[in-house]
């Protein structure tokens, strides 16, 4: 793999360029897969990782509810699944979990 920075040749299973340092992949807080910095989805279970402006091509964090940039809306897209819904979804089950116990 090449550094997208410096072009230089570095090992496929690293997290940043050991010549510049710059950061070349992303670690999903899901599954834990390593994906290139410019992936949208991660490549394990398909969390949605990047959001792109279709207005400016800017890119976000995926719970982004406009765009850093120019401030578009961004429409919810349907199947779609965030961090944010796993986090929601996880603490729901916890509440109920500690709700049967008692």
């Amino acid at each position: 793999m090449r550094c997208p920075k410096c072009k230089k040749e570095i090992a496929d299973d690293i997290l940043t360029c050991s010549f510049c340092h710059t950061k070349v992949k992303t670690v999903c807080p899901i599954c834990g897969a390593k994906n290139p910095i410019t992936a949208e989805f991660c490549e394990g279970c398909g969390l949605q990782l990047l959001k792109f402006c279709i207005a400016c091509g800017c890119v976000n964090v995926p719970d982004a509810q406009n765009c850093r940039k120019c401030g578009n809306a961004f429409e919810l897209e349907e199947g779609l699944v965030s961090v944010s819904d796993l986090t929601d979804s996880e603490s729901s089950v916890n509440t109920q979990t500690s709700k049967t116990v008692d």
